[in-house]
């Protein structure tokens, strides 16, 4: 048998001159530098095996692995012969990741992308960057009772709604069959209307006067249905978008 195991890697050496050993682990050896030459790996979000696979393909085993891959949380896998293989990975180890053009590599406690040094697949905020709009999605599966309240919200921070709400959206799932107006309230008061006529997928946006409507720290923020009920008016969804002052 192998009298030594390569530091780095695993790999067995040290047969004495004559042994026998290519049906076990030198076959597994090779197996090994095969995965390893030229790392490419598919992806590392995947925590089970894909539907559909290709003799040689490699990942790197998601968080919460299920399945065929559970217990190898962060490992790298490749498929030979049919089967799934395992592969503990080792600091320094380098893959080119397909899902995002970019390299990977192991620090030896975590996955981490080259460049950013951050986790490739959950990096988190940067806190450099400032969000620079602040979005409030609704979705209305049933009918409204008049006057109901979709949205009522205290504003935390200094918002501005931009002039005819530039930026939001609404979309209903069937053409609508009837008209319906939204208001839009700051501490009470209409501030802007969400217009839908009939047989519209959409809505008309508008501030009053045109104009961009700003919110104060403590204001708050009300989206009323209809003043009167409109059975027929329900399966939509809408977006309103706030800017940060």
């Amino acid at each position: 048998m192998a009298k030594k195991v390569g530091p780095n890697q695993g790999l067995n050496y040290g047969w004495v001159r004559g042994e026998d050993f290519w049906g076990g682990p030198v076959n597994d050896d090779f197996v090994m530098l095969d995965t390893l030459l030229h790392p490419y790996v598919t992806s590392m979000t995947f925590t089970a095996p894909p539907a559909e696979v290709e003799e040689g393909d490699r990942y790197i085993i998601g968080q919460n692995a299920t399945g065929q891959w559970s217990g190898h949380d962060g490992d790298l896998t490749a498929f030979v012969e049919g089967a799934w293989l395992f592969f503990t990975p080792r600091k320094g180890w380098r893959f080119r990741l397909e899902s995002t053009n970019q390299f990977v590599w192991y620090n030896g406690t975590n996955w981490q992308d080259e460049y950013t040094g951050e986790d490739p697949v959950d990096p988190g905020p940067d806190p450099s960057i400032k969000p620079t709009a602040y979005d409030i999605a609704v979705t209305v599966s049933d009918s409204l009772y008049a006057d109901e309240a979709l949205v009522h919200l205290p504003i935390l921070d200094a918002l501005m709604l931009p002039a005819n709400m530039a930026g939001s959206s609404l979309d209903m799932i069937a053409a609508s069959t009837v008209y319906a107006q939204l208001r839009v309230q700051r501490n009470g008061q209409n501030v802007g209307t969400i217009t839908v006529d009939i047989g519209s997928y959409s809505a008309t946006f508008a501030t009053a006067g045109g104009n961009a409507a700003p919110f104060g720290k403590g204001d708050k923020l009300t989206i009323r249905g209809p003043s009167t009920a409109v059975t027929a008016f329900k399966d939509f969804g809408f977006v309103i978008r706030l800017n940060f002052v």
